[in-house]
């Protein structure tokens, strides 16, 4: 494992407060767990867009995963590391 963070998120409109999503980034994969698990692969993530909201942070994945949510966003105080982390990935293909 390469990073892992907790948060909270949201996943096609429902939101999950902190501390019940679990963001792990692998070499070649990302993994989110809450009540599901979402595995998405590194070449199928698109972008990864910081966001800011008050004092949240937080990043929205862009993928073509279609057996998953298709609207990911993860709330964390890591946000950006965990942006980065992807990223890092990302450029590893």
């Amino acid at each position: 494992m390469k990073f892992e963070t907790i948060g909270g998120g949201r996943f096609n409109g429902k939101n999950l407060s902190y501390p019940f999503v679990r963001i792990s980034v692998y070499e070649g994969f990302v993994v989110i767990k809450y009540s599901k698990e979402i595995v998405l692969e590194v070449n199928e993530i698109e972008d990864v867009i910081s966001i800011k909201s008050g004092v949240s942070s937080g990043i929205s994945i862009l993928h073509t995963a279609r057996s998953t949510a298709k609207d990911i966003i993860i709330w964390t105080s890591a946000g950006q590391n965990l942006a980065d982390e992807i990223f890092n990935q990302k450029e590893g293909i």
